[in-house]
C-alpha cells in the first residue's frame, strides 16, 4: 500500500504533465496511481478515456478533419483531472491520518446513512414551528428540539464538508435550499461554509456552478461579510469569523492556519460555531426564565 507521501507526490506529477499538456504520459502515470485504487468505476472511467484519446490520435494520423477535436481534447484533459483527483482522495482516505479523511472513513451510523439533503432541509425547515409549538409546552420540550436542530445542523456540515462528488440528484436538492423561504439564513450560510471546504480537498464542477447561483443569494452575500478567508504570502489561510448578534460587543476570532491544518475545521464544528439561531433561542430561553422569577 501506498503511503500518503507517495499518493501525493504522484498526483502532484501528474498534476504537472496535465498543466503541461502532456496527456499522453499523464494517462499513463494515472493507470499506474490506479492500480492501488480500490473503486472499479475509476478504472472503468480511465479505460474510456484512454480509448477515446487512442481514436482521437489515430483520426488525426489519417488526416481525417474533426471541427470537434480541440474540444474532445480539452474534455479528455478535464476527465483526466477529475479522475486524479478522486483517485487521490479515495488512496488518502486508507493511508493519512489528517481530520478529514479519518471523518471520511469513519461510517456513518445506519439510521442516518438514507439522510440526504432533502430530508435534511425539511427538518431545518420546520425548526421554527417546531421551537413555537415546544416553548408553549415546557423547557425540556425546548431543549430537545434545539439539540435536533443542533445535531442536524452538524450532520449536514460533516455529510457536505466529505462529500467529494455531488450527483444530479445531490444538486437539485441544493438548489432546493436557495430557494427555500423556510431556511433560516444561518443554516444556509452553514452550509456554504461546507460546501467551500469541500471544495478545498476536491474539485466538483457541479458545486462550483451552485456556489455561483449561491452567489446573488441575499443571504450568502451577508455570509461573505461574516468569514473571510484569504491566502496570505506564507501559504497560511487567514481565517476571520465575527458575529455581534445578541452580543454586546461582538465576538471576534482569528486563526493563520497551514493548508493541512485542522485547526479551522475543528473550529467550524466546536461550540465557537454555534448557528446563531440556536444561540439566539437560548439567550431568549433564559431572559424568560428571569422573568419568571
Amino acid at each position: 500500500m501506498m503511503n500518503e507521501k507517495t499518493i501525493n507526490e504522484q498526483y502532484a506529477y501528474i498534476r504537472t504533465l496535465l498543466e503541461e499538456k502532456r496527456l499522453k504520459e499523464a494517462l499513463m502515470q494515472l493507470e499506474s496511481l490506479l492500480w492501488q485504487c480500490p473503486d472499479w468505476d475509476l478504472r472503468t472511467r480511465l479505460e474510456q478515456l484512454q480509448t477515446s484519446y487512442k481514436y482521437m490520435l489515430e483520426y488525426m494520423k489519417q488526416g481525417a478533419n474533426d471541427p470537434e477535436r480541440w474540444n474532445l481534447y480539452q474534455k479528455l484533459v478535464a476527465d483526466t483531472w477529475s479522475i486524479a483527483d478522486q483517485s487521490r482522495l479515495l488512496m488518502l482516505d486508507n493511508a493519512s491520518s489528517k481530520y478529514y479523511h479519518e471523518v471520511r472513513r469513519t461510517p456513518e451510523p445506519a439510521d442516518l446513512a438514507e439522510y440526504g439533503l432533502k430530508k435534511i432541509l425539511h427538518i431545518l425547515e420546520s425548526f421554527n414551528d417546531d421551537l413555537a409549538v415546544s416553548g408553549l409546552l415546557s423547557d425540556a420540550k425546548m431543549d430537545e428540539v434545539l439539540q435536533r436542530h443542533e445535531n442536524t445542523l452538524k450532520f449536514m456540515f460533516v455529510r457536505t464538508w466529505t462529500n467529494s462528488s455531488w450527483t444530479s440528484e445531490d444538486e437539485e436538492d441544493a438548489k432546493s435550499m436557495l430557494g427555500s423561504e423556510l431556511l433560516l439564513p444561518d443554516d444556509l450560510c452553514l452550509f456554504v461554509s461546507a460546501l467551500t471546504l469541500s471544495l478545498m480537498e476536491c474539485f466538483d464542477l457541479r458545486k462550483i456552478m451552485w456556489l455561483l447561483n449561491a452567489y446573488e443569494h441575499p443571504n450568502v452575500c451577508w455570509m461573505l461579510t461574516v468569514i473571510k478567508m484569504s491566502m496570505s504570502a506564507n501559504g497560511h489561510w487567514l481565517v476571520s469569523y465575527s458575529s455581534s448578534t445578541f452580543t454586546e460587543p461582538g465576538f471576534f476570532i482569528t486563526q493563520n492556519l497551514s493548508r493541512g491544518s485542522t485547526l479551522w475545521t475543528k473550529f467550524l464544528l466546536s461550540g465557537k460555531m454555534l448557528p446563531v439561531s440556536t444561540a439566539k433561542c437560548c439567550y431568549v430561553r433564559k431572559r424568560r426564565r428571569l422573568i419568571r422569577r
